[in-house]
């Protein structure tokens, strides 16, 4: 099956973080520890999507 770039993380593999603090995540956030990206959950890491 073609794959394509995948829409949620433009191809990158990485997500912006779902925890929502109104700003940049704390170093404890749960979801991604302060970085801010998470893996995307879409392509589960890998920039691509079954077209």
């Amino acid at each position: 099956m073609a794959k394509e770039k995948c829409g949620n993380c433009n191809g990158t593999g990485m997500a912006d973080c779902p925890m929502e603090y109104g700003g940049r995540c704390p170093d404890n956030c749960p979801a991604c520890g302060g970085k801010q990206k998470v893996k995307c959950q879409d392509c589960k890491g890998t920039g691509k999507v079954d077209a």
